[in-house]
């Protein structure tokens, strides 16, 4: 699968920069270019073309279910068991990042990030935006309520994760879910499938394995 998508790495372009727009800070697309990575300047944004195997489709038929917005999660069908979960965000265009995050603090830690932090961290064009799990005594049911409730402002435990909620358009994002009684391997598994189709980047709000300061 991962050969598949060698043919979407080509297309490059400079960085452009970003600019302002009222409380919220709208950045421009650049080309992802693995030989200019160290040289990328603080605050633009990695781009790499359309990712098919991680596409919502390609998902699905790996056995992800669900795809709705945090919104619905209390009246869907969501596993009390086990299970790896992905955030989709389904619009293709560059992102708006808000001022502050809207969630919740956690032990006196504010949520928000600086909006040319989370451009750093952004990899345009794919759609998948985290990857998680559930496991332990939190299956998928309960590790996604407490996720919906952070972004809702309430003080929960899901600290990981929290760049999503500083999205202009957060709430049009999915959550997609796999049940599996080896949820670290398969969160593991797709967090590699990413990085080695995007060389070396993590989904924008996962910041493990990474060089991103929490």
């Amino acid at each position: 699968m991962l050969r598949d998508t060698a043919a979407v790495l080509a297309a490059t372009e400079r960085p452009r920069e970003a600019s302002p727009a009222h409380d919220r800070t709208v950045l421009e697309k650049d080309k992802f270019r693995p030989e200019l990575r160290a040289a990328r300047p603080p605050g633009t944004m990695r781009s790499m073309n359309l990712m098919p195997g991680l596409s919502r489709q390609a998902l699905a038929a790996r056995g992800f279910r669900g795809f709705v917005p945090f919104l619905d999660l209390p009246v869907s069908d969501v596993p009390a068991g086990h299970g790896v979960y992905v955030v989709i965000r389904m619009a293709v265009s560059p992102p708006s990042f808000l001022s502050s995050s809207p969630a919740g603090h956690l032990k006196g830690r504010s949520p928000s990030v600086a909006p040319c932090k989370l451009a750093d961290a952004w990899v345009d064009g794919a759609t998948v935006v985290y990857v998680g799990k559930a496991e332990g005594r939190n299956g998928l049911r309960q590790r996604l309520t407490v996720y919906r409730r952070h972004g809702t402002g309430q003080r929960a435990g899901h600290w990981g994760g929290r760049y999503i909620w500083q999205l202009a358009d957060s709430d049009t994002l999915v959550v997609a879910w796999r049940p599996t009684p080896h949820a670290s391997k398969a969160e593991q598994a797709l967090l590699d499938e990413f990085k080695i189709i995007c060389h070396g980047a993590l989904p924008f709000a996962n910041l493990r394995n990474s060089t991103r300061n929490r």
